[in-house]
């Protein structure tokens, strides 16, 4: 039996996953289809739904995953993968209607060599990323990911303001009654590393202790600046698991990253994120330390 500790209670897997399978439900959410390409897919799911006589339940069964995470499709709040609506535009005989709208929105922000990372984050019941640089996408606030974007150079300024929202939109999965267990290691420089401001570091760094406080399946730790090992800085990193024991793994690099699916490369990841959170600083001191540099920020901002 697996034990993780969630700030300082020690609980099992299999009861953490137990836990899940009763989550409430979300309820229904009126759309606007012209607010956003997910929203559109929102409100196509549920008609769909509604024109052929079936319940979220039926969707949920069919499609193998909860009747929550339908309600968070139809509600716009998560983005599904193509496997689910695959099965989904079959089963209600939608004749491909719902996988083109569906592809409206993976063109609406994330490029293509991204998606298969993003189809693991949606389908993952853990994750964890080690970051050097930058925090995690799944962590970034507005103003911050807008601060990225804004410092590649010949970033086209027409997509940013897509390629924010689907930042945020993937953030939307670490906060759902069906949300993942996630951990995270960030590198020292990433609390200091002066992107977008005082004010927009203040309010990243503010996020992540709001964050914390608010969701026990979250643990975020720091690796100290006289840290020893040398097994992260060859780039950030990231790894998903299901329920069902499937893994992938992810690695960043200057241009783009690479999916991972084989067993060894995984494991290499998991080696290393195992150093990392070994020499990482515990999570309530990192907690203390992000608390800190979020009041520092706050106090440069107002200078």
């Amino acid at each position: 039996m697996i034990q993780l500790l969630y700030h300082g209670v020690s609980r099992s897997f299999e009861a953490d996953v137990a836990s899940r399978s009763v989550c409430s439900v979300p309820a229904p959410v009126e759309l606007d289809p012209n607010a956003s390409a997910l929203a559109h897919f929102g409100v196509e799911l549920r008609k769909w739904r509604q024109r052929r006589t079936k319940t979220q339940d039926d969707l949920a069964s069919h499609a193998n995953v909860t009747r929550a995470l339908v309600s968070h499709f139809e509600n716009a709040r998560r983005q599904p993968t193509r496997t689910f609506v695959e099965a989904i535009d079959a089963f209600l005989d939608a004749g491909g209607a719902l996988l083109a709208v569906w592809e409206l929105v993976e063109r609406s922000g994330s490029p293509e060599w991204f998606r298969g990372w993003i189809d693991a984050e949606q389908a993952a019941s853990v994750l964890s990323q080690w970051a050097p640089t930058l925090f995690p996408g799944l962590l970034q606030t507005a103003a911050y990911a807008r601060a990225v974007f804004l410092g590649r150079p010949r970033t086209p300024v027409e997509g940013i303001e897509r390629a924010i929202a689907a930042r945020v939109r993937r953030g939307q999965l670490l906060v759902g009654d069906d949300a993942p267990i996630y951990s995270a290691v960030l590198d020292w420089s990433v609390l200091d590393r002066h992107i977008g401001g005082p004010e927009v570091m203040s309010g990243q760094l503010s996020y992540l202790v709001d964050l914390y406080s608010a969701h026990r399946s979250i643990t975020l730790q720091v690796l100290p600046a006289d840290a020893t090992t040398m097994v992260g800085y060859g780039g950030a990193f990231g790894l998903a698991r299901t329920r069902s024991g499937a893994q992938t793994g992810y690695e960043d690099s200057v241009s783009r990253g690479r999916v991972l699916r084989e067993q060894a490369e995984i494991a290499e990841l998991e080696e290393r994120y195992h150093l990392l959170r070994g020499h990482a600083l515990s999570v309530v001191e990192s907690m203390k330390i992000i608390r800190e540099k979020a009041e520092q920020w706050q106090q440069q901002a107002f200078r």
